[in-house]
């Protein structure tokens, strides 16, 4: 299939929402190996507690690859990437997850982990092993929310955990209106934005956060209780329905942990 090698999912407008499905082992010729959701004016699209596994795109997307043509909301919560591939003869992107955000768009990541995926670079080069992320401004500033993620131990050419491309690029240089870009609270190691003129960030951190086979936390791991209980879109359990903000250092303190 060209794009959706495990579910193909367009609306014009309303919701699209995925939830709870485990995508493994697909591809795609072009976009989205394990998923593939679009809306067009509006629309919203939610990826909530899913896992993608060992899933394969030819362009962008190895795991998913959401889009939204202009306004709308994407929502991506309590998600595990692990594992899925870019393998392009021209330029690879996103081998965990594609996301488009359209002119006056909003995109949400809280709270997923994004760990051992890899684009590999064909003719042209490749960039966000895990995450690639687009915003675009036109008639509207676009925005994204990046918060309490793992993205760690992804491969790329370049910016292999997380590549943010804030405004279109091209001859007519940088964008009239820069995206804003929300940054906190997250484990990477490697990440790029093109422009950055609007980023704001803290508290992330740059350590191995030690997860299990099962993508728990181990005993030790530098992303408990270090999330922030203030995320947007914070979820109220994880994605095995146990509960999100507790006291996970027994220190007398209920903090989300990152992932």
């Amino acid at each position: 299939m060209g794009k959706g090698g495990g579910l193909l999912a367009e609306s014009t407008v309303g919701t699209i929402t995925l939830a709870s499905n485990v995508f493994d082992g697909n591809s795609a010729e072009a976009f989205g190996g394990g998923a593939y959701a679009e809306t067009e004016v509006g629309g919203q699209t939610i990826l909530r507690k899913n896992t993608f596994i060992n899933n394969t795109a030819h362009s962008s997307g190895g795991g998913a690859r959401l889009r939204s043509v202009s306004g709308g909301t994407m929502t991506l919560t309590n998600n595990v990437f692990y594992s899925n591939s870019v393998m392009p003869t021209w330029q690879g992107e996103g081998g965990g997850a594609t996301v488009t955000c359209g002119t006056g768009g909003t995109a949400i990541l809280t709270n997923n982990t994004v760990v051992g995926n890899s684009a590999s670079g064909g003719l042209s080069g490749s960039a966000g092993g895990g995450i690639r992320l687009l915003l675009f401004t036109a008639t509207g500033e676009a925005k994204a929310f990046i918060y309490n993620n793992i993205i760690w131990g992804n491969i790329a050419d370049g910016a292999a955990d997380l590549w943010v491309q804030d405004g279109a690029v091209g001859p007519g240089g940088p964008p009239p209106i820069k995206p804003a870009v929300y940054l906190f609270n997250n484990d990477y190691s490697d990440f790029h934005i093109i422009w950055g003129d609007n980023l704001s960030e803290g508290n992330n951190i740059d350590a191995d956060p030690l997860l299990s086979s099962s993508f728990h936390l181990q005993l030790g791991s530098p992303c408990i209780d270090t999330g922030t209980n203030g995320a947007p879109g914070i979820p109220l359990t994880d994605f095995e329905n146990e509960p999100r903000i507790i006291d996970g250092d027994f220190d007398g303190s209920a903090v989300v942990d990152i992932g």
